[in-house]
């Protein structure tokens, strides 16, 4: 897979199939929604995860799943909960809300598809992130209301 098509399916427009259910793992609450592409093409998920402990610890994520082979994170927003290091580039983000993003690069390294990261000011808090993904992955279908965090920590 290269970085066209990962582009192609972060912005092929996708709506909400079928809202998921928060469930408790740990210290966390998780959901996952499902997606379609818009012409039914494609499907993906969207997964949700927060700390029950830490409102900056928590990532929203978009997971393209084909038919025909494994499922690959395309995006993923996280909060300032956590460094991350991009350990191709070895670059550093300290303490600070990033954006991964699956890359070609990480892919044929075997790493995490979505290993690589830039750091972000779009976003602090769980509500904001989930906004913003919805925008940058073309997503739509979801309640104006909805904020993909039911207020745990707003």
């Amino acid at each position: 897979m290269d970085d066209t098509e990962i582009m192609y399916l972060i912005n092929e427009p996708k709506t909400l199939y079928k809202k998921g259910r928060w469930s408790i793992q740990g210290k966390f609450r998780k959901r996952n929604d499902i997606l379609v592409s818009v012409d039914n093409d494609y499907t993906f998920q969207l997964f949700h995860r927060q700390s029950l402990l830490l409102a900056s610890s928590f990532s929203y994520g978009l997971l393209w799943t084909p038919s025909h082979r494994e499922n690959i994170i395309l995006t993923r927003y996280n909060g300032a909960s956590h460094n991350h290091t991009n350990t191709i580039e070895n670059e550093s983000i300290e303490m600070h809300c990033h954006i991964h993003v699956a890359t070609q690069r990480y892919i044929e390294s075997n790493q995490k598809a979505e290993h690589y990261a830039i750091e972000t000011d779009k976003y602090e808090a769980p509500h904001e992130a989930f906004l913003c993904l919805l925008t940058d992955c073309n997503i739509g279908g979801y309640e104006q209301n909805d904020n993909g965090t039911d207020d745990l920590f707003d």
